[in-house]
Order: structure tokens, then C-alpha cells, then sequence
């Protein structure tokens, strides 16, 4: 059976600098084949490898920007196997 998870993380960065061992790990752990990310709140820069380079897994984030004045952008992720 496929488990889902969705996740309204309402910052990326902060959740991954609270888990030493990773996203990738944390995934892996919770044993979820597709994982929505909600509220993630990272730019482009902020994209590096270990958020999208997870070991099994394939990444996809999008951005949605309603005015170009909104410096923080509310980007989603969808992290699946």
C-alpha cells in the first residue's frame, strides 16, 4: 500500500537545521512514498542538494509568487520515491 504524507512545514530551513540525520533520513524513517511540502518558505538559492538530492527519493518544488513586492516566497515541494 502507498502511504502519502502532507506536510505544512511553515519553513523548510528550520525543520532541516532540528534533524541531524537529514531529510533523507527522516523520510526514510517515516516510511512515506510521496511527501507534500507545503509552506516551505525557501528561495531558489536555498535549493541546495540536501533538499534535493534525497537518497531514493526525487524532488520537484515550485513557486507561486502573487506580487513581485513579496520577498518570501511560499514555495511546495513534492519529494516522492
Amino acid at each position: 500500500m502507498m502511504k502519502i504524507v502532507s506536510w505544512n512545514v511553515n519553513g523548510l530551513w528550520a525543520i532541516v537545521k532540528k534533524l541531524p540525520s537529514g531529510l533523507g533520513a527522516f523520510f526514510k524513517n517515516i516510511r512515506a512514498d510521496i511527501i507534500c511540502l507545503q509552506e516551505s518558505k525557501i528561495t531558489e538559492k536555498m535549493l541546495t542538494d540536501n533538499l534535493t538530492q534525497i537518497p531514493g527519493y526525487e524532488a520537484f518544488f515550485a513557486t507561486c509568487k502573487m506580487r513581485e513586492e513579496i520577498k518570501a516566497n511560499n514555495r511546495t515541494g513534492i519529494v516522492g520515491k
